[in-house]
């Protein structure tokens, strides 16, 4: 997974990605918080994270997955609703 960014909306971040090249079974991607526990799996390069505390710093990895295995984590990526911090 490249380019991982986050961008901030009403209580919620959005997250939005590049999936890497593949060969072999359909990917789906898990997103993990700061603290590395999973968050939620999506089959889209694009998804939200909703019900978040307004003003705070929320940080994301996504990890691309299939029947091979695990991809590493993608870059972390942050937003604070009102604010966009790409890639750290």
């Amino acid at each position: 997974v490249d380019d991982l960014s986050a961008e901030a909306g009403p209580a919620r971040v959005i997250l939005s990605w590049t999936a890497p090249e593949v060969c072999g079974p359909a990917l789906s991607y898990e997103v993990y918080d700061s603290a590395g526990e999973f968050v939620k799996e999506t089959s889209n390069t694009t998804t939200q994270v909703l019900g978040l505390t307004p003003d705070t710093e929320y940080c994301f990895t996504v990890v691309a997955v299939n029947d091979n295995g695990s991809s590493a984590n993608s870059n972390a990526a942050c937003a604070v609703r009102g604010r966009t911090i790409f890639g750290l």
